[in-house]
């Protein structure tokens, strides 16, 4: 230890030992941190290496005073009792030994009332309008301050895990050199709420976390952690990896494969849900074939003998299914779509049921409560696998839909235990042997899946309701959103596949493919996005549609499938913009693959080796 720091952390030390006695505000500190508490409840960091001070912004909501403060183990732990709006919270602020890294709790007596959302700590704000916001929605986003001015739903609350939400429980700060990650650490009832801050050039974002209550109480210890590090969205993105496999939260596919061989077949595969009669989806499946196409990834209700064709030729068969909406019982209606209604639904505190997926005044559908779903796949699904012969399912909404709660008598739960019973869903739903699927996905269901359909589409923004798989191939007008985050590499980054790329295969959804976007020009950005990130291709077919656009889907299966094929195994390890406007992206891989893909409309890329890449092209190479 230096002269300097050991004078300076003597200081700190001193310091600290005067505010517990009384001295305000108080502060704690380690080598690389110091935290400044003061007695409203705000709390800001100093990185001392850079400089870079996180300032608070205390709103007029909560009222928070901290009374009975001391500071523990040499400077580096503050505990207090914190009134918040008049209920008592034991405050805990705990820095690591040496790192830029402090954790923060809240907890009070399990049955604690808390009626409506916590909003604190403070929102942090950025320390200047360069920073921008990190937010890991589906694929991942990168926001300016004038895209959030611009996009009025850009600001706003992400809920960990809902479809609009959070799909890892972390987000941050980046001037893209340097920046703060904040992790969630009990995120099943948390969120992020991204707000705005000041005016004109001052504008920064200063975005906080919300608790909500845990079945209208306290419940449990709040806690998040906040990490000042070097490097932009890929050193918070490998950061979190790091913990979950530190926590041994992290399943490789590789690791998965011992389980299942044939998740061989997934890799490099053509995701297709075909639709038509046995005679035409084997048509298809040898149409595709003849040009090329050597795994697919199938979805398909045809007989148990034209699936065992399928899988003979090398493709993974597989079903959809979905086992979360209860229909009203009426004639000629199957038992189990039926069952349980309304009493196995997902109840709100009021007692009325939880309205499903396809709710409609006709249809008066509720969604099933996970635990008693559970039941209902011990019953059906052993037999479907057996029957037809499945080696893939998919299971839709299960990781899609954020963690509820349901007041009902005979299954009550809380959002927690509402995601231990969807994991438990997932995972008996493997052990039958088959590969998993779900909706858009969230990290909590990352090591019971295999793939994800939707998770390349940024589901928040661009959805455009009535574009379903019922009016395909219907051709579908882009909104403003679409075009400004969906289809925009200037805001998308790859942050679910710098944790996730070599544990869960991903894709866009099945009802927004680029064959039914307006001008098919839109159709090779499309096609670049999935390569950058190393995403799976996917389709509705039928032996009309293949007639139609069957070359241009062989043409996506060369470029993405052929593409993973290489990469599929491999972890996501670097990204990064060769350009200032992020048209031109590079993407590394763990066995040495790279791609270096130039978005450009009309503009040229020469690379260092001076390789010309033309507009709306892709450079394949390695880079060790």
């Amino acid at each position: 230890m230096t002269a300097k720091l050991a004078s300076s952390l003597a200081v700190g030390f001193l310091f600290a030992a005067l505010s517990a006695g009384g001295a305000q505000p108080w502060i704690v500190e380690n080598a690389s941190l110091r935290v400044t508490m003061e007695p409203d409840g705000a709390l800001s960091l100093l990185e001392k290496a850079s400089g870079d001070r996180w300032i608070p912004e205390v709103p007029e909501k909560p009222v928070v005073k901290l009374d009975d403060v001391t500071i523990r183990n040499r400077g580096r732990v503050l505990e207090s009792v914190a009134a918040i709006d008049g209920t008592c919270w034991n405050l805990r602020v705990e820095l690591a030994d040496s790192d830029p890294e402090v954790g923060l709790s809240l907890s009070a007596p399990a049955r604690t009332p808390l009626k409506s959302d916590l909003e604190y700590p403070f929102a942090l704000r950025a320390p200047g309008p360069e920073y921008r916001l990190v937010l890991p929605h589906k694929t991942g986003l990168l926001f300016r301050v004038e895209d959030a001015a611009a996009l009025e739903r850009i600001p706003g609350r992400y809920g960990c895990y809902a479809a609009p939400g959070l799909s890892m429980p972390w987000f941050g700060l980046t001037n893209l050199a340097r920046g703060l990650l904040v992790l969630i650490e009990t995120p099943a009832d948390a969120g992020l709420d991204a707000r705005l801050s000041g005016s004109g050039g001052d504008r920064v974002f200063a975005p906080h976390v919300y608790w909500q209550p845990s079945r209208g109480t306290a419940g449990y210890a709040r806690k998040l952690r906040y990490r000042l590090l070097e490097g932009g969205y890929v050193a918070m993105a490998k950061h979190y990896r790091s913990k979950l496999i530190a926590a041994g939260d992290f399943v490789t596919l590789r690791e998965k494969q011992q389980v299942h061989p044939q998740l061989e077949k997934l890799i490099g595969a053509l995701d297709l849900h075909l639709r038509g009669n046995d005679a035409e989806q084997l048509e298809v499946v040898k149409s595709l074939e003849s040009k090329g196409v050597k795994r697919m990834l199938i979805n398909s209700g045809a007989s148990k003998e034209t699936l065992a064709w399928m899988r003979e030729r090398g493709h993974l068969a597989g079903a959809y299914r979905i086992y979360t909406d209860i229909h009203p019982p009426r004639p000629g209606l199957a038992e189990a779509l039926a069952r349980g209604y309304p009493d196995d639904a997902y109840t709100q505190q009021d007692g009325s049921p939880v309205r499903g997926f396809a709710y409609s005044d006709a249809r008066k559908t509720t969604y099933r409560c996970s635990l008693r779903q559970v039941p209902l796949m011990l019953d059906l699904v052993p037999a479907l696998v057996r029957e037809k012969g499945y080696e893939a399912l998919f299971l839709d909404v299960v990781s899609a839909d954020g963690p509820r709660e349901c007041y009902a008598t005979g299954h009550p739960l809380d959002r927690t235990e509402d995601m231990r019973w969807r994991a438990a869903i997932l995972r008996y739903t493997s052990s039958l042997g088959v590969v998993v699927g779900s909706e858009d996905g969230n990290a909590w269901a990352a090591p019971f899946l295999h793939y994800l359909e939707g998770m390349a589409m940024p589901r928040r923004f661009g959805y455009i309701r009535g574009v379903t798989v019922g009016n395909w191939p219907q051709k579908f007008d882009f909104n403003d959103e679409y075009i400004r985050v969906d289809l925009n590499e200037r805001v998308r980054v790859p942050l679910w596949d710098l944790v996730f790329h070599d544990a869960v295969v991903s894709t866009w959804r099945w009802n927004f493919t680029p064959d039914r976007y307006p001008e098919m020009k839109w159709w090779d950005k499309h096609d670049l996005l999935l390569m950058i990130a190393g995403s799976m291709p996917i389709f509705l077919v039928n032996r009309e549609h293949l007639d139609q656009f069957g070359d241009r889907i062989v043409e996506s299966y060369r470029r993405c499938s052929e593409w993973n094929a290489k990469t599929g195994w491999d972890e996501l390890v670097d990204h990064r913009a060769l350009t200032d406007d992020r048209s031109v992206q590079e993407s590394r891989f763990s066995s040495g693959w790279a791609v270096v893909v130039n978005f450009s409309d009309t503009e040229s890329y020469v690379s260092g080796d001076g390789e010309i890449i033309g507009a709306r092209s892709f450079k394949l190479s390695t880079w060790k």
